[in-house]
Formats: structure tokens, C-alpha cells, sequence
């Protein structure tokens, strides 16, 4: 796509070969324009005729850009955020150069800017079948009619989030009572970050069902994702504190990298024995079951 496309200065993107199923070019439209929030038209050439599916962002009215391209197109329909159209294969090139021009007229810099709406601030206990079937009642969900977007806080991250496919993340999160399988597309670099920060983190998401070997579960589909800084999972703060007290000095390097402290002189110390006056940082460590009776503090012998 670099060829075709520059994405830092484009405001369209036009993507046309022979080969590519006219079935999905629709799909992968959408995905592009939702990876990079701009008007995007795919073009499957088959037969000698170019077939094209396009999706739009919102303040670009596909229809009335087709207009200003209509003597290069054999046909072309459909509304403000969707489209589709057919072409010569010869006059490819110059579509895709005033469809681009067309763009810079109607979109300004602020419209290419992604703006992601948050309809409500939910607890994942608020989720259940009940929950998913009153948003479900709201279908079909469509550029005119989105599905809604929640925001919670404070999730505990559960096990070892991963990367699957095309830089993915998978990963489970829990507050309270209720534990939820999460993914992320084009959210993979965050894995690697989230399980060295160990911090909670705040979600914004949709919610699908997903069925997977037979069996089918509410699934969250992550839209937007922020370390919770200055706040450690219980798991993976007494993790690094087992690894540190075992011999791993370079455990302590987590904990001083999750609550973001800068300091030349950091101990540990363990029930009320301090060695000399010092100066605790402000992190707790939820008990694990357990261990109740144990308790760790961080502390520094300079000013943070």
C-alpha cells in the first residue's frame, strides 16, 4: 500500500488490482478506514472492468465526491458513508488522482483527525446477556448507526496479555466479579508494555459475541486502551516482589518503571523495620489470598 498511498499527506485512499475478491473488498475498506480514518475506495479488476467497494469518514459525502469523478465511472450509487462503482481499468489512474484531489477540497485537517465518541462509563458487572440484548435491539449497526462505545476504568489485567495474527492483542480483564476475554486489532505493541508496566488499565470498547470451538461468550472489543500509571495489579506486584526476594534484583527495575519513580537509592523493606529515615512512595499492594499478613513498601532515601 506505501506505493499507492502516502498517509501522512493523502486525505484518500484508492487501492485498485486484479485478483482480490470483490466479496470482501467492502470489509477491508472499512478497516482501512477505520486504521486510518480516511475515505478509502478498493478496486477489484476482473474481466476487464475495475468493481470498487468505498467507505467513509464523517464531513466526506462519498456521493458527492463519485459526482466530481462521474466522467471517469461506468456507474457508481449509494449514500454519504458507503459506495460502490465501476470502472474501466484504464481510467484507474486519473480516478485516483482526482478522487485524492477531491478530498483535500472537502476535508479539512481537523476532519482526518480520529475522534472516538464515548457513549457511557460502565462497571463490566453491568455486563450480562440481559445487557447485550438491549444493545443488540439497537441493530442493524451501520456508519449512521454505531455500535456503542463504553469506557471502564481501573481493569485489572488477568494472566499474560499475547500478539495473534496481524499485531492483535488478546488479553483478559477483570473488576470485581466479572472477568472478560478482550481483543484489540492493531493493538499488539501494547502487549509487551502492559505486562512490564503490571498497571490496571482503562478500556474503551464494543461488545460482540465471539464462538470459538462451539462455545459462544460476550467479548470485548477493544477500541482504545490507557495504563492506569501509578497502579500495579495485585498479581504483578507480588510477582516482582517474589522474583526480587529470590535474587532478581533487576525485578525491582518493574516495580520502580510501573509507578513511574526516578530515584538514585531505592530499598525494600519489609513489616515495620525502616533503616533509617526515609521517604515512602505512594504505592500500595493489594493482599493476595493468602498472604494476607505480608506487607511490602517501597521506599526512597532521597527526594523523588
Amino acid at each position: 500500500m506505501a506505493e499507492r498511498v502516502d498517509l501522512e499527506n493523502d486525505r484518500a485512499i484508492v487501492l485498485a488490482a486484479e485478483g482480490w475478491h470483490q466479496g470482501v473488498i467492502g470489509i477491508v475498506a472499512s478497516r482501512l478506514v477505520e486504521k486510518y480514518h480516511l475515505p478509502t475506495v478498493m478496486i477489484a479488476i476482473s474481466d476487464g472492468e475495475g468493481k470498487g467497494s468505498a467507505r467513509s469518514i464523517p464531513g466526506f459525502h462519498l456521493c458527492e465526491a463519485l459526482k466530481d469523478c462521474e466522467d471517469l465511472l461506468l456507474r457508481y450509487g449509494g449514500h454519504k458513508y458507503a459506495a460502490g462503482l465501476s470502472i474501466k481499468p484504464e481510467n484507474i489512474e486519473e480516478f485516483r488522482r482526482r478522487f485524492k484531489d477531491v478530498s483535500v477540497k472537502y476535508l479539512t485537517t481537523e476532519d482526518i483527525i480520529p475522534k472516538l465518541h464515548i457513549d457511557l462509563e460502565i462497571e463490566l458487572t453491568d455486563i450480562d446477556d440481559d445487557f447485550m440484548t438491549t444493545i443488540e435491539s439497537f441493530s442493524p449497526f451501520g456508519p449512521q448507526n454505531m455500535r456503542p462505545i463504553f469506557l471502564t476504568r481501573n481493569c485489572e489485567v488477568v494472566g499474560t496479555p499475547y500478539t495473534v495474527g496481524n499485531n492483535h492483542l488478546k488479553m483478559r480483564v477483570r473488576k470485581g466479579d466479572a472477568l472478560f476475554d478482550v481483543i484489540g486489532f492493531g493493538f499488539g505493541e501494547m502487549a509487551r508494555t502492559i505486562y512490564d508496566k503490571g498497571c490496571l488499565v482503562d478500556i474503551v470498547y464494543a461488545l460482540e459475541y465471539n464462538t470459538y470451538n462451539g462455545q459462544t461468550s460476550i467479548q470485548v472489543r477493544l477500541r482504545d486502551l490507557k495504563l492506569t500509571v501509578g497502579n500495579m495489579s495485585r498479581e504483578f506486584a507480588h510477582d516482582v516482589l517474589d522474583e526480587f526476594f529470590a535474587g532478581d534484583i533487576r525485578a525491582l527495575a518493574k516495580v520502580i518503571s510501573a509507578v513511574e519513580i526516578i530515584a538514585t537509592d531505592i530499598r525494600i523493606w519489609s513489616g515495620d523495620y525502616m533503616p533509617r529515615p526515609a521517604k515512602r512512595c505512594a504505592l500500595e499492594l493489594p493482599a493476595r489470598p493468602g498472604r494476607e499478613n505480608r506487607r511490602w513498601s517501597i521506599v526512597s532515601h532521597t527526594n523523588f
